[in-house]
């Protein structure tokens, strides 16, 4: 842990997202009860790891393989307080704020929302390799939880993106039966 934390617990059930350079899904993993994960049979080159705690928005953490430097330990992802090291808990687009869940999902995924701009954000979902999936659209002056029917998208891992006018959102959501 570091200096002077705590309460620090384990991203225990974290899923974690092993990404290339371009930003498409290698592998998946969920960390166990103690908080570890492993992706094995890796070629040396620069990866991404994006670790998805719900309820929690996460930035990818950089991981270099190299020849010289086959394998990566000792990569920390710890929550404290329901706030990932680094991460922030809830995402602010000044007076918007989104919450999405569950994730995985089998049916329904809940954008709630307490939105009151004035700007209509729009909400897209595309598959791994970037393909429009669906739109959805809100009108201005929703408030509450948007229920987006995911029961006729094929399993798999897609990018759910969110977009008010300004700023843009994306999340990774996986799509399970």
């Amino acid at each position: 842990l570091p200096k002077g934390i705590t309460d620090a617990q384990p991203a225990v059930g974290a899923n974690i997202y092993l990404m290339n350079e371009n930003d498409e899904m290698l592998m998946y993993s969920k960390a166990n009860d103690q908080g570890l994960f492993e992706f094995v049979n890796m070629k040396a080159k620069p990866y991404w790891i994006y670790p998805e705690i719900i309820g929690v928005t996460a930035e990818k953490i950089r991981v270099d393989l190299t020849g010289e430097n086959p394998n990566a330990t000792g990569i920390h992802i710890t929550v404290i307080e329901d706030v990932a090291s680094g991460i922030n808990p809830e995402l602010d687009f000044g007076s918007t704020n989104y919450k999405i869940y569950p994730n995985p999902v089998s049916d329904v995924l809940i954008v709630q929302t307490s939105f009151s701009g004035k700007s209509t954000p729009e909400i897209q979902l595309f598959s791994a390799q970037g393909q429009l999936i669906k739109t959805y659209h809100l009108d201005f002056c929703t408030v509450g939880s948007l229920h987006l029917d995911v029961t006729d998208v094929m399993p798999g891992t897609y990018v759910l993106k969110i977009f008010n006018g300004q700023t843009a959102y994306s999340r990774l959501i996986v799509v399970i039966r």
